[in-house]
């Protein structure tokens, strides 16, 4: 075979063409999918870190992910697929589970699950350390740390304790100072509550010794006479029962006091007379304790020495040193009525009561495994005994239609310490577009307009097709370094809006791209997006806005290797192409 110089220019353009081919593909468009996933009311979301995925059961393109603390409950995702295709929507926790099958119609939102989010009864569980070390004289302080699958109210307290030991029954905050009588051994036994179950934690804390100074305990005799033998007997306690020590550290002369005992003998001399100072020191070998005084010595013949005793007495001090060491009425109420038309009635004409409608359920509640239309909390402000009090509400007819809920399935619900209890409730009448109710209570707490025991729900609320709502549409390429090679297929990225907190998962490869990507996203323009890849530390910063070609560059080390072998491969097969070209003219 021959090669002219058309073959070798059919050659070039040939290879140019595959490479621009082999590079180039049309993306199709991935379908947008989000939702928020809610307790069994339909109104509370639930918490963050909840599983849920979204899988087409006809390609098998998953995207999973966790619910944000940010926006509790809410994903978003773009899956591959036709419209057609059937998609499955999943979330679960540790006890329940609920799903959705759906077809798949454009960009869909609002694909919103209700997942059961009640456990069975679950004892609480400590998961704190007990500090087992004390030193006396120091505060001792442990925070117990317990918690309740449930969400109960958990509740603090000591079962056995030493003197002087508090927990915080509310916070399970461990205080105590240890003191002397303390240092060895002490039993704890903490428990934990959560009104059903009950757990303890048992331990010993050690309680090191900390030398303690000695105090002298006893008065000094203040008046002596010439000639006449003085005596004071020093007595001092120590909590160690250390061997005590006693000296005189100021005394007239011929004073002397026994070092064992502390006993003070003197017999004072005509030049002794008037003041003298006396300082006594004790000490247990390493800590002292003094008590300073002044004796008065009177001459012999003075009268006042008859009435003198030369014996002194205890004294119960423990310091050392010389001798001392808006609210509304109920007539209001009626007169404003809520979006839930609430009324209600006593037989008090002065009681107080305070009305408040709720978006979603008490933090302090247990969930409620049933559908709910509102929320109420009622207080009883001047806590007057109102007996028995009627509560007249209405539910908008539209919402039942919606929920396939019947007229006489709607009960009123009452929170107690048991948990939620049916009250007696009766359907009045119907008026335009709402339905009248009326139930009656022993009692004011919070309530719930929901459904009667047994009545099913839907798990899934009918979705939105994005007809109304029009997302930013974001597409482009992961490179591994340069323009030469694109990332691997099905590496995980996610795209977070940081104006919203939305964020967006999605996983590479789009046709023969292996790193092609496409997201719809909403927001504002101009919004900051924050994009990450799954196992890669680098992070990416780009505007909210229709993006067709937001490519991203990673310079991984471990790709430079392959890709200049790759160009300097392709620069060996160019030059010799040329080479042979000019060898083949040559020859001709």
């Amino acid at each position: 075979m021959t090669i002219t110089r058309f073959n070798i220019n059919y050659i070039v353009i040939f290879i140019v063409l595959f490479l621009i081919v082999s590079d180039v593909q049309a993306i199709p468009v991935p379908h947008g999918i989000d939702g928020t996933i809610y307790e069994l009311d339909g109104i509370t979301r639930v918490r963050d870190g909840i599983d849920f995925y979204v899988k087409n059961l006809n390609n098998q393109d998953t995207i999973s992910g966790k619910t944000s603390h940010s926006n509790p409950g809410s994903y978003s995702v773009a899956i591959s697929g036709n419209d057609g295709d059937i998609i499955i929507v999943k979330a679960w926790n540790k006890y329940n589970q609920a799903n959705e099958t759906f077809t798949l119609t454009g960009v869909m939102y609002g694909i919103n699950l209700r997942l059961n989010m009640t456990y069975p009864p679950i004892p609480p569980i400590i998961t704190s350390d007990p500090i087992t070390q004390a030193i006396e004289g120091k505060p001792y302080v442990y925070e117990v740390s317990a918690y309740d699958e449930n969400d109960d109210s958990l509740k603090y307290s000591l079962i056995k304790k030493p003197d002087g030991m508090m927990i915080n029954e509310t916070t399970g905050k461990v205080t105590w100072l240890p003191m002397q009588s303390h240092v060895g051994a002490n039993n704890i036994v903490i428990q934990v509550s959560d009104d059903i179950f009950t757990v303890n934690q048992s331990f010993i804390i050690e309680v090191e010794n900390v030398n303690d100074a000695p105090v002298i305990n006893t008065t000094p005799i203040l008046n002596a006479k010439v000639g006449k033998v003085y005596i004071y007997d020093v007595d001092a306690i120590n909590d160690d029962n250390d061997n005590l020590k006693y000296s005189l550290v100021l005394s007239p002369k011929e004073m002397s006091i026994d070092n064992e005992t502390g006993l003070i003998n003197w017999k004072p001399k005509g030049n002794d007379k008037g003041n003298n100072n006396v300082i006594v020191q004790v000490s247990d070998g390493t800590l002292t304790d003094t008590q300073e005084f002044n004796i008065l010595v009177y001459a012999s013949e003075n009268k006042k020495d008859k009435d003198q005793q030369s014996n002194g007495n205890k004294r119960t001090s423990t310091g050392g040193g010389g001798g001392g060491s808006i609210n509304t009425p109920l007539s209001k109420l009626m007169q404003d009525e809520k979006t839930s038309g609430i009324i209600i009635r006593t037989n008090l004409k002065d009681i107080i009561l305070k009305v408040e409608e709720l978006n979603e359920r008490p933090k302090d509640t247990k969930s409620i495994s049933k559908v709910v239309y509102k929320y109420i909390r009622i207080e009883n402000i001047n806590q007057s005994y109102i007996g028995e009090a009627e509560i007249n509400f209405s539910v908008n007819l539209g919402w039942l239609n919606k929920n396939d809920i019947n007229i006489s399935q709607i009960v009123l619900s009452r929170y107690t310490a048991d948990g939620w209890e049916d009250l007696v409730t009766e359907n009045v009448s119907i008026k335009g577009d709402y339905v009248y109710y009326t139930s009656k209570s022993p009692g004011f707490s919070y309530f719930a307009i929901t459904v009667r025991e047994g009545v099913k729900v839907k798990n899934i609320i009918e979705p939105v097709i994005s007809s109304i709502k029009s997302p930013f549409r974001i597409s482009g390429i992961f490179y591994k370094f340069g323009k030469f090679r694109q990332i691997d297929i099905g590496t995980e990225y996610s795209i977070k809006n940081l104006n919203t907190s939305k964020i967006f998962y999605g996983k590479t490869g789009i046709g023969l791209n292996s790193g092609a990507y496409y997201t719809l996203l909403y927001g504002n323009k101009g919004d900051i997006l924050k994009i990450n890849l799954k196992n890669i530390e680098k992070e990416f910063y780009s505007e909210l806005k229709d993006s067709k070609d937001l490519d991203f560059m990673l310079n991984l080390k471990h790709n430079s290797i392959f890709t200049i072998i790759l160009s300097i491969s392709g620069l060996i097969i160019l030059f010799s192409l040329i080479i042979f070209k000019k060898f083949k003219y040559k020859k001709k």
